[in-house]
């Protein structure tokens, strides 16, 4: 839904040959096209791709060790299920307000740019 799809002819390992071609790099984006981040330096689209994906495991580190053990009172991690996983944990009567959430990374801004892939629906599959 992203890159161009010159980039098919590229890179034929990247996608399965069975796929109907008007869904094979069905986007506008080419590798090197620059985007701006949130630190205001520009990285290409191919290296936003292929950035690492960034774990809270150190900001829990850090409160744990800062003695906010006794504030905490459960976590859950959603690596999948939409972060609805949460639900499964709460009890009757108990609800979830996410209303101080993260910044959406570059590279999710431009797949739903690319793809016009519902916000609701973004966060679903990339579990943001």
């Amino acid at each position: 839904d992203t890159f161009c799809k010159a980039l098919a002819s590229e890179f034929p390992e990247s996608f399965d040959p069975a796929m109907p071609t008007d869904l094979v790099y069905s986007g506008r984006l080419g590798l090197e096209e620059e985007h701006q981040v949130d630190t205001g330096a520009k990285v290409t689209a191919g290296k936003l791709v292929l950035s690492p994906t960034r774990t809270y495991a150190p900001i829990v580190k850090r409160i744990l060790a800062e003695g906010h053990r006794d504030k905490i009172h459960g976590m859950v991690h959603c690596s999948g299920g939409a972060q609805t996983k949460v639900l499964h944990f709460l009890g009757a009567g108990l609800h979830v307000v996410k209303d101080n959430m993260l910044p959406t990374p570059p590279v999710f801004r431009i797949i739903q740019d690319q793809s016009k892939t519902p916000w609701e629906e973004m966060y679903k599959v990339f579990n943001m």
